[in-house]
């Protein structure tokens, strides 16, 4: 029995014996003892759903924190997808850079080859010979045919050291062409001169360009374009080397028949030596991103003009040149 009911029954005792002070004092007690109880359970009530309130606080809570260390493991696998494939996409874009330089590198490689194998017309060099074999027999004179022995000897040399050469200074073009057109001219007995012309700003030296890139413009000229002059008229070729908005521009004039085109097919030679010097140049923009290139027309003075136009600050990378 719970002791509010205790003390209502005493209240009620007293009351039906007319007790009415200890009446009071025990309803007083039983009410104070309800009042008690009922504070209690209310308490009890208020601590239940607190609890309840908080159970339910503490999942939710519990609950964000998964979703939170989800996301984060979600963020962390994309952070980690992302960075494998940037470094897949890096490896695959040096990878194809790579294969593109050896590529280039590769058809370069073959380019030269095909240069090698069509340095200078082997008739010029059989010309030679004979017209030094000529001298000898005729002349007799020593002095000519060792000037002229050690001419060729000098080209000679000098056009196999090409071979190992991609880039050689000016001065060293022009030390080539030089011997090149004196046996030329020897075997035209002089019938043409052959003049350089080196702006002041041009360092000889130090300016690379790509080893034979102007013999076959030379020959061209001698042979289709000098040749066919009358007896009585001297040919001139000037070779000019002039820089005009950073870039070196190669002219070379004649004053021979000019082009004919429509008329005259070009020997295999040339048409192959005018190939191969587009593929040096078309290789040496693809490997250094530049406009490297070379025009062909009639001058308008009469004659032939050519020119090349090739980027300043070359460099020869290979390390033993």
């Amino acid at each position: 029995m719970a002791i509010s009911e205790l003390y209502y029954k005493l209240y009620d005792c007293e009351f039906e014996l007319k007790n009415y002070s200890n009446a009071l004092e025990f309803y007083k007690k039983y009410s104070e003892t309800k009042d008690s109880i009922k504070s209690k359970e209310q308490f009890s009530l208020v601590n239940e759903l607190e609890q309840k309130y908080n159970k339910v606080e503490n999942e939710k809570v519990i609950s964000d924190l998964t979703k939170e260390k989800e996301i984060s493991s979600l963020r962390i696998k994309i952070l980690i997808i992302s960075i494998f494939l940037i470094v897949v996409l890096v490896g695959f874009i040096i990878f194809f850079l790579r294969q593109r330089s050896f590529r280039q590198k590769h058809a370069l490689l073959e380019t030269e080859q095909r240069l090698n194998r069509s340095r200078i017309n082997p008739h010029f060099f059989f010309n030679s010979i004979t017209t030094l074999q000529g001298i000898a027999l005729k002349e007799n004179d020593g002095k000519k045919i060792y000037t002229n022995l050690f001419t060729f000897s000098k080209l000679m040399r000098e056009t196999l050291e090409s071979t190992y050469s991609d880039l050689i200074p000016i001065k060293n073009e022009i030390s080539f062409l030089m011997n090149y057109v004196e046996l030329q001219k020897l075997n035209r007995n002089n019938k043409f001169t052959f003049e350089v012309k080196v702006s002041p700003d041009i360092d000889q030296d130090a300016v690379l360009i790509p080893a034979m890139i102007i013999q076959p413009f030379i020959e061209n000229s001698i042979e289709h374009g000098l040749n066919k002059l009358e007896n009585n008229q001297i040919g001139n070729i000037i070779l000019e080397f002039n820089i005009h908005y950073n870039e070196l521009v190669i002219t070379i004039k004649d004053n021979g028949v000019g082009l004919n085109t429509t008329k005259e097919k070009k020997e295999d030679h040339t048409s192959r030596a005018m190939q191969i010097t587009t593929d040096r140049l078309n290789l040496i923009n693809n490997l250094h991103g530049t406009k490297a290139r070379f025009t062909l027309e009639t001058n308008v003075e009469g004659g032939t003009k050519a020119e090349i136009y090739l980027p300043l600050g070359l460099k020869d990378e290979n390390p033993g040149n």
